[in-house]
């Protein structure tokens, strides 16, 4: 039953972080990060250019932030809550299933599945 609810927890994690584009976000953060980056070590820009670009930017990074940290905190704790109250209505175990999640031999195999499922979703979708 612990190894059955830990993988649903993996699974609804990774639902979660699919519907709420965390993988998207944080790939957008990343890129805009990088051109406030070179904003700053661009010589040809003043001062006051700098600023103002960075400015600009910045209202859409603290965005993207709220929703990375939005986004990670319902992936992480929905599933989790559900083990929870499954728990507590004594259906399962809150501990046993934590212990599941946290055997190396469950994180192995669960990422050999969805790289697996990954490259054949991959191969379906091409052309």
């Amino acid at each position: 039953m612990s190894f059955a609810l830990a993988t649903l927890v993996v699974v609804g994690f990774a639902l979660i972080v699919r519907r709420t584009r965390l993988v998207g976000h944080s790939r957008e953060a990343a890129e805009r990060a990088r051109a406030s980056l070179s904003v700053l070590t661009d010589s040809t820009l003043s001062d006051e250019e700098k600023e103002r670009r960075l400015r600009a930017g910045s209202v859409r990074l603290f965005g993207l932030m709220a929703r990375i940290l939005f986004g990670a905190g319902l992936a992480l704790l929905v599933p989790l809550a559900g083990v929870w109250a499954l728990a507590r209505l004594g259906l399962a175990s809150f501990p046993e299933v934590i212990a599941v999640l946290s055997r190396v031999d469950f994180v192995v195999l669960l990422s050999l599945i969805a790289g697996a499922g990954l490259l054949v979703h991959r191969r379906l979708r091409r052309p």
